[in-house]
């Protein structure tokens, strides 16, 4: 479908506006034939609106409107991207477009990748013999991969991720297993490593250019973040937070 109908005037884009979530702030109103000709568009609070040869079949179908920007807005303007927290077992994920300065959020989820009696993969491993954990390590491998893939399918189903940004260390995977399961730190630098790695690889099979993110260069604090946390309510904590920028990050790169 074009941007343009007979007669009328270029539509608005990303370019004048900024982000998806400007866009609805300015109130552009839009809708379409269904031959995707634009019928109607007029900016919220104006008498009068720029019209087309359709206005009759715009001015009766007008509750379709907000849902004709949304499409817009997500298929032809915003660029999205995942940016993924990732702790012991689990990983906070948001799927955002825009910029901090201009933002929009569209999925905030927590996704469990191991169960508590689980997810702490090498601490189990450091209390069985080398054999049965390896074997134990490789088991638990292979059922995190499977849910890491079914929760990061579900969040890119519908969406056209320009990007995923996973906040941690690009420090390699601590081995042997053997060197592993003898310190205690090395267990921790593991657990990180083995999650990190599991979302990465899941990532790419599923066509995402996957980024790591060093959380120290993403600032928190920022105050436009409390704002935005503010309009959007819980959950916003520290995790939705890298995430977000993570992502922001991730498609001013991309």
């Amino acid at each position: 479908m074009g941007l343009h109908g007979a007669g009328a005037a270029p539509v608005p884009t990303k370019n004048h506006y900024g982000s998806a979530e400007k866009m609805v702030d300015f109130g552009l109103l839009v809708l379409e034939d269904h031959n995707g000709r634009i019928i109607c568009y007029s900016p919220i609070g104006k008498s009068k609106a720029r019209r087309t040869d359709g206005h009759r079949a715009a001015k009766s179908s007008f509750s379709n409107a907000t849902r004709a920007i949304r499409s817009t807005i997500r298929e032809r303007l915003m660029l999205l991207a995942l940016g993924i927290s990732v702790h012991t077992g689990w990983a906070a994920c948001v799927v955002a477009a825009g910029s901090l300065a201009s933002p929009y959020i569209e999925v905030r989820e927590e996704i469990e990748i191991l169960g508590d009696a689980d997810r702490f993969v090498f601490h189990v491993a450091a209390k069985l013999p080398i054999e049965d954990a390896r074997r134990w390590v490789e088991e638990a491998r292979l059922r995190a991969s499977e849910r890491a893939a079914e929760a990061l399918e579900r969040i890119a189903s519908g969406r056209s991720l320009a990007a995923c940004a996973l906040i941690g260390s690009n420090k390699p995977m601590p081995e042997p297993l053997e060197h592993v399961l003898a310190a205690h730190p090395r267990l921790h630098a593991a657990e990180s490593c083995f999650y990190r790695d599991i979302l990465r690889a899941e990532g790419a099979a599923r066509g995402l250019a996957v980024r790591l993110v060093s959380p120290k260069s993403l600032d928190i604090a920022a105050e436009a973040l409390g704002t935005l946390g503010r309009r959007l309510g819980p959950p916003w904590g520290k995790d939705q937070k890298l995430a977000a920028l993570a992502a922001w990050q991730a498609l001013r790169l991309s």
